[in-house]
């Protein structure tokens, strides 16, 4: 059985969360007050439904304690988010994510019972930052406690050295390497590097963020 997840909030965020997460292979419950984006987005996901999410009977009627994650992607104020939050772990659910613009709203978030903050616009931020800082760079991915798992691309000018050259520091893993779009596992330190390589690390962010920028 595919995993179960309900977005609530069909704007350009929640949208676009429920079309990746149904060509994920998920089944997909999307939700909005607004009949015009349920019935766009409908032929793209399991069931959507018109539906206010502060209104408790609605829970209830969805059985959103079933699903694997519930997501709130609302645009509206922080009151509405607010409230559906309280509304939804009351009725059970257990994984509950919320979008957040602000530090401050995250806060708040946490407190009444959100399991989990997504803040779209700073993580987006975080990353393109990362890339124009190092070109070595190709993606990273904050996995919390703060660990990180980046992507380290390697030049042509680091073609035919070896992997210990890079001196990467013991606190980080070779996780994979990636060629040409195949997965292979972890090299060996006497692994010849090649042009277009990209290495995947993981390790605390604070040690492989300065060590990938001195590259």
């Amino acid at each position: 059985m595919n995993t179960q997840i309900a977005v609530i909030g069909l704007g350009r965020f929640g949208e676009s969360l429920c079309l990746e997460l149904s060509e994920l292979g998920s089944e997909v419950l999307a939700i909005d007050t607004d009949a015009r984006a349920v019935n766009a987005i409908s032929s793209k996901v399991t069931q959507a439904v018109i539906a206010d999410i502060t209104d408790e009977r609605v829970a209830e009627e969805l059985n959103l304690a079933s699903y694997h994650s519930v997501i709130i992607a609302l645009s509206t104020d922080i009151g509405t988010s607010v409230l559906a939050t309280i509304i939804l772990k009351e009725a059970g659910v257990t994984n509950l994510w919320v979008k957040s613009s602000t530090d401050l709203q995250a806060k708040t978030l946490r407190k009444v019972g959100a399991d989990n903050i997504i803040n779209p616009e700073k993580t987006v931020a975080k990353r393109i930052s990362k890339q124009l800082l190092s070109s070595h760079i190709r993606n990273s991915t904050d996995i919390g406690h703060g660990l990180g798992l980046y992507e380290l691309s390697i030049s042509k000018d680091r073609a035919g050295q070896t992997l210990s050259s890079l001196n990467i520091p013991s606190d980080i893993l070779t996780l994979a390497l990636k060629q040409r779009g195949h997965l292979a596992p972890a090299p060996s330190d006497d692994y010849q590097l090649q042009p277009f390589d990209v290495i995947m690390l993981g390790g605390p962010s604070d040690i492989l963020q300065p060590f990938l920028l001195k590259l």
